[in-house]
């Protein structure tokens, strides 16, 4: 087998171990490669909560009911392929904008239609899951995308005649009454007013000194209302998250690009350098790094990167600039071996920051979460409580649901 094969099946075999798998976005239009997963409370435009003058923290309030269903209650038989099997390029709209669709004259076709009225939970939730063991969950085309809401960030809803399509480690941003749900190389747009969801689109990131690929987008809101993704550089053929060929050390790092004036959550541009640079060693604790999630604290940029079941921390004062690993955790990790591939919000209410994971055991992988006041100690595994299992959305013992998205209603 070709060391190119070896890497392609090596990044799908990791996804069990706690590392997402990595495809690669469209760059400039072109196909480079694949990659998942997560963003949230981040600064908008327009939230009331007193924040730098760079950023907004974002407003804790949000629509609140009930009626929705038990996470799953209806999910599993909607399980199928919609949504999932159809070209992108063929969606791709150019030019002219609304408030509620991508710009141009070709609107992406819609693939299905759920009930807004039972996504009304105060925190949103974008992840995916796979029903068997890791001979199945291993491929990524066996990978569905959900969407859930809670008001306590414990208990999870699907809503109503949602369709999980093909598509892994995804994440999600809301904006004027709509979704934009990222997975690799795509977005997918839900209408929080008619619930339509639409076919994929790709996604399209220019700029000099563009890298040659990008894994992992997680989206944010910066204080103009842009969506702003934060990625991995990578490409298909190459190493991702870790070093390439015979190396044994190298740099990984975490960049980001800024959604364009139209703000059709399709084209975006690169913004200059680096976020963080993460000191990759194969012989160490540390031989990757990928799916970075992004969040704002209310007073710093905070930037979750994950190294197979285990997450860094990395903080900021602004957005766009350069992220430090904290030093009041040892090599800046949160989760040393508790979970990886994870989500991070800061409930202004209370005051404490609520991180997500996904923990592999075997063929089953579970969505797990911790609520902690600072980054001054490690979490261990007693601290998590698992939110969201297999079970929930009517799969056997053998599966795996993981890669959660994170997103705090303004």
């Amino acid at each position: 087998m070709s060391r190119k094969h070896l890497n392609r099946w090596r990044r799908v075999a990791l996804l069990l171990g706690g590392v997402a798998l990595v495809m690669v976005m469209v760059v400039a239009g072109c196909p480079q490669g694949n990659g998942p997963a997560a963003g949230n409370n981040s600064p908008a435009a327009g939230s009331d909560n007193s924040t730098p003058t760079d950023g907004s923290a974002a407003d804790d309030a949000g629509g609140q009911g009930d009626g929705a269903s038990t996470a799953g209650d209806n999910a599993n038989d909607n399980t199928g392929d919609s949504g999932g099997d159809s070209s992108a390029d063929d969606n791709t709209p150019d030019g002219g904008n609304d408030d509620n669709n991508p710009p141009g004259d070709d609107q992406p076709s819609i693939a299905f239609t759920f009930d807004p009225a039972t996504l009304t939970g105060k925190y949103l939730m974008a992840f995916l899951g796979c029903e068997g063991g890791g001979d199945v969950c291993g491929d990524p085309t066996a990978h569905r995308v959900y969407i859930a809401s809670s008001d306590d960030g414990v208990h999870w809803t699907v809503p109503d005649g949602w369709t999980p399509y093909v598509g892994s480690v995804p994440d999600v941003v809301e904006r004027d009454d709509k979704l934009y749900i990222y997975t690799p190389n795509q977005v997918v747009f839900a209408d929080l007013t008619t619930g339509e969801v639409t076919e994929p689109v790709d996604v399209e990131v220019e700029g000099d000194g563009l890298p040659a690929g990008f894994v992992d987008p997680s989206p944010t809101l910066d204080d103009q209302g842009r969506i702003v993704l934060f990625f991995i550089a990578g490409s298909f053929d190459g190493a991702i998250g870790t070093c390439a060929g015979e190396e044994t050390t190298c740099t990984v790092n975490v960049y980001s690009a800024t959604e364009t004036d139209d703000r059709d959550g399709i084209h975006f541009t690169l913004d200059a350098g680096a976020r963080a640079e993460v000191d990759v060693d194969i012989a160490s604790d540390i031989k990757t790094a990928t799916d970075p999630d992004i969040f704002y604290d209310g007073t710093q940029y905070v930037l979750y990167v994950s190294h197979g079941q285990a997450m860094s921390v990395w903080t900021s004062a602004t957005l766009t600039g350069a992220y430090t690993r904290v030093t009041t955790l040892p090599d800046g990790m949160i989760t040393p071996a508790s979970g990886g591939v994870g989500s991070g919000l800061f409930d202004a209410e209370t005051g404490m920051y609520w991180t997500y994971a996904h923990k592999s055991s075997g063929d089953t992988t579970v969505i797990r979460r911790a609520v902690h006041a600072d980054f001054s100690a490690q979490l261990t595994a007693d601290d998590f409580t698992t939110v969201i299992e297999g079970a929930d959305l009517g799969f056997d013992a053998d599966s795996t649901v993981g890669s959660p998205g994170i997103w705090l209603r303004q």
